[in-house]
């Protein structure tokens, strides 16, 4: 490890996201990009991506909330900064003196903040959301109301204290095999940005394709794009991602915080769910669900240690596991062990994890704790 005091670290390697953001502009033939950063950038780290993506050129960074927002700018980050989420109207002011950009997914919405934001004389740079299929936030623009939500998106338009810079959607299932709902979700944006524009109404940034639109739907590039994932070098579908070089950013990785010779017959962790049918040898490791390694994954998966894989004996604990190193006989105390990432030539992903424990790569790195350290490294894979 870096730092040999850490039980727990993500090691973040700030080139390999380099890397990944010029593939992606190369990629889409250098559209604006709007790097999303929320969820303390995937758990990789707002303030220190925020400054890489600053540095990089990026157009805006996305985030969900106005504590996220307002964190960038504490980090002195300058690039234009947009919440994807609502933020309470009585906070426009904040949002107009901190230079946010502040996303609109309803004339009722918008007419609020608007009003606050003329008490004060101050105007408010927003993006307009449409919902298209996800049924989520945003003026409902299923393909039977195209209208009503281009005349609604257009009465906001002509809110005075409101700058309407963008009009945006969120696909639903861009990662699917199955292209149609995709395609309805595409056009349906589409329309009513015509509307729009036939009304005399245009939009700087005009964006729909995430990280699965990104990589699936290159006519869903428009003016600008919005990846997440993808930034941090993992795919969002269940394929290798066609035509992009992505290089994973992260690796969690702990250590050996004892050994243990256990016998034949003896329980080990919460609930005794597991019983040794040998003598084995039995790594403790200094890594738990509080460091958010999920406890799902009790008896599913496996780590590294000495580049081998050790399986996962037993309930993972808040702060502890439990490994198997009995076919690891170099296996000694403050070895390092991998989660997720490459040691010796092997590798676990987060995917291989998510899959194992029934969820997503985006929870997996979302929930690593603010406990675990994160160590940034420039190193070129």
């Amino acid at each position: 490890m870096t730092n040999t005091k850490e039980r727990a670290e993500a090691v973040i390697n700030l080139s390999n996201i380099e890397h990944n953001f010029l593939e992606i502009k190369k990629f889409t033939g250098n559209k604006k990009i709007i790097c999303v950063i929320k969820a303390n950038a995937y758990g990789h780290g707002a303030a220190d991506l925020g400054k890489l993506y600053e540095k990089l050129g990026a157009d805006i960074l996305a985030v969900a909330c106005i504590d996220e927002a307002l964190q960038l700018r504490e980090a002195c980050i300058r690039t234009p900064v947009m919440i994807l989420g609502p933020t309470p109207p009585e906070l426009a002011e904040v949002l107009s003196d901190n230079g946010i950009i502040q996303t609109v997914p309803s004339l009722e919405y918008a007419q609020h903040l608007d009003a606050v934001l003329r008490e004060e004389n101050k105007k408010l740079s927003v993006h307009i959301k449409l919902d298209t299929g996800m049924t989520r936030l945003g003026i409902y623009a299923h393909k039977s109301h195209i209208e009503a939500a281009a005349d609604e998106a257009e009465k906001i338009t002509k809110l005075t204290f409101l700058s309407s810079d963008g009009i945006f959607t969120h696909f639903s299932e861009a990662e699917s095999e199955d292209t149609a709902f995709t395609e309805e979700q595409l056009d349906c944006f589409l329309r009513v940005v015509d509307i729009l524009e036939k009304r005399g109404k245009t939009f700087e940034f005009c964006h729909c394709a995430n990280s699965a639109g990104v990589v699936n739907y290159k006519k869903a590039h428009l003016s600008c794009i919005r990846p997440g994932l993808i930034l941090y070098g993992l795919s969002p579908t269940e394929r290798p991602v066609s035509g992009l070089d992505l290089r994973p950013a992260m690796t969690f990785r702990s250590r050996i915080a004892d050994i243990r010779h256990i016998k034949k017959g003896d329980a080990i962790s919460y609930n005794r769910r597991f019983t040794a049918n040998r003598d084995m040898k039995i790594a403790v490791v200094s890594c738990g669900y509080g460091d958010g390694f999920h406890r799902t994954l009790s008896g599913k998966a496996a780590c590294l240690i000495r580049g081998k894989r050790a399986p996962i004996l037993g309930n993972i604990c808040m702060d502890l596991f439990l490994a198997d190193v009995s076919e690891i006989p170099e296996a000694s105390l403050f070895d390092e062990v991998v989660l997720f990432g490459a040691q010796n030539g092997e590798y676990i992903s987060p995917d291989e994890l998510s899959r194992l424990a029934g969820t997503i790569s985006y929870e997996l790195l979302t929930s690593i704790s603010k406990r675990v350290v994160r160590t940034y490294i420039t190193d070129p894979a």
